[in-house]
């Protein structure tokens, strides 16, 4: 009741969002991840799925270790987990590589025993590759490498380093339809933190903080032929069932680098996987392209060394050929193994897998192998009715709905022909290609007696269609 007596304000009805989740792949995504993060008793994770030429998110998922074995949602890392992103960063260091000409493909670069001293910092692999060419210091995940060709490169200029990561717009947040984002903070020279070590570190991964859907983003770039497009959550509103506002993504940059750089890149994606420290996320299938990653994690103020703690990541996308989603995975804190490939590459394997199987448009000059029985059913003259309804349960198209009760029926290969047949008073109907219910009941109405000889459908009858006809004449039918 109201309570004054000014005028109530009418409610409203509210608005529908139509979300770019695909609640199928939400619910792979979140149980490959919960899977993982169990088997790794890791401390957190995320993955986002996102198509690669619309930028529509089609899953994200993020989980928190509450107890042993037991993970919820709690904080959307994605869009706000900024930290180091490790050796999935390498991509956008050897984009400026390439795009200055200071090193290709083949360039030879010595990694010696696997490590690589500047100042007081001692830069380490995983494993020895000894002299290899860029290419191959990429799919294995060469720190030395890099930071090698980034600090010799540009140590003598190292703002022509950053500003190349600037012009990516690396250093710029996404813009996302939904609240939280953190900003990325990657440094240039001019920063008080600045320091001799910065740029060799910042080559693998280190001295930033980046959320894992910028990284995704930029990935997706490369997946985008160059085209740098910011995610979205949300594509549609609507009220009462007519869209009143409908969003793209937003283009960041039209073109992130150029096409001479983006194809030396996607190749060396794809070799990491075929290749190099990818290779569990190989599928005889289809392609994918992509980068390991793996980083030591900061324990805020305390540094590198308060306590061992690692992130492991993968980002990719597929098929690599004709690219259309793009996987971001990054678990932090795995007790069982650290490595990208190893902890991160089972989600990111699981969720492409059960996506290719699914989605037929992704396969490309798969030919069609028919099973069984491919012609249309060979159909009963008779009833009109009942042999449609059989037809079209069954997919069928009819050339010609016959209009009558009972029709004789043409197969073609196009098709069912219904030619009409009407039963005249005096004459003796068409029984022939009929089952044997409806032959009897059409007889039956005529005044005929009917000898039966075999099962099927009738071949031949007795009496000639279209004789004349008197009550209780015989006539003989032969089914087959």
């Amino acid at each position: 009741m109201p309570v004054n007596d000014e005028a109530e304000i009418a409610p409203k009805e509210g608005a529908d969002i139509i979300s770019t989740i695909d609640i199928n792949m939400q619910d792979l995504a979140q149980s490959a991840l919960e899977k993982q993060l169990i088997t790794s008793d890791a401390d957190h994770g995320t993955v986002i799925l996102m198509e690669v030429a619309t930028g529509e998110v089609r899953a994200v998922a993020n989980y928190t270790r509450v107890t042993e074995g037991v993970y919820q949602e709690k904080f959307n890392y994605a869009i706000a987990g900024s930290q180091d992103p490790g050796s999935t960063f390498k991509l956008a260091s050897y984009m400026a590589l390439l795009e200055d000409d200071k090193v290709d493909t083949g360039t030879l670069v010595a990694t010696g025993n696997g490590t690589y001293k500047v100042y007081n910092k001692t830069i380490r692999d995983t494993h020895e590759i000894g002299t290899a060419t860029v290419k191959k210091a990429f799919e294995e995940s060469s720190n030395v490498a890099v930071a090698k060709l980034v600090y010799g490169n540009y140590k003598d200029n190292p703002s022509q380093f950053t500003d190349h990561l600037y012009e990516f717009g690396l250093n710029k947040k996404l813009e996302l339809q939904i609240p939280g984002e953190t900003k990325p903070v990657i440094k240039n020279p001019e920063n008080r933190s600045w320091s001799g070590l910065t740029l060799p570190q910042m080559a693998y991964g280190y001295e930033m903080q980046i959320t894992p859907l910028q990284i995704l983003s930029f990935y997706n770039a490369v997946a985008n032929n160059g085209r740098y497009i910011a995610p979205i959550f949300v594509k549609e509103i609507r009220r009462l069932g007519n869209p009143i506002e409908q969003f793209q993504a937003r283009v960041i940059n039209k073109q992130i680098c150029s096409e001479k750089t983006l194809k030396k890149l996607q190749a060396m994606l794809e070799g990491v996987v075929t290749e190099g420290s990818g290779k569990l996320m190989g599928s005889p299938f289809y392609k994918v392209a992509g980068k390991t990653g793996t980083a030591q994690v900061a324990d805020g103020n305390r540094g590198y060394r308060a306590k061992k703690s690692y992130q492991a990541s993968f980002c990719g996308y597929f098929p690599a050929d004709k690219p259309k989603y793009s996987i971001m995975v990054s678990i932090n804190g795995p007790k069982h193994g650290y490595y990208g490939a190893a902890v991160a590459g089972p989600v990111f394997k699981e969720i492409a897998d059960r996506i290719y199987a699914s989605d037929i448009q992704m396969y490309s000059n798969v030919a069609d192998h028919l099973v069984g029985n491919t012609k249309a059913p060979e159909a009963k003259a008779g009833q009109s009715k009942a042999v449609k309804k059989v037809y079209n349960t069954l997919g069928i198209k009819t050339l010609y709905a016959a209009k009558s009760a009972y029709f004789n029926s043409v197969d073609t290969s196009n098709g069912i022909i219904y030619e009409e047949f009407s039963s005249v008073k005096g004459l003796m109907p068409n029984v022939v290609g009929m089952g044997l219910k409806d032959a009897l009941y059409l007889l039956g109405n005529a005044g005929l007696k009917t000898r039966i000889n075999g099962s099927g459908k009738v071949t031949e009858q007795s009496i000639a269609s279209g004789t004349k006809i008197g009550k209780g004449l015989l006539v003989q039918l032969e089914l087959n």
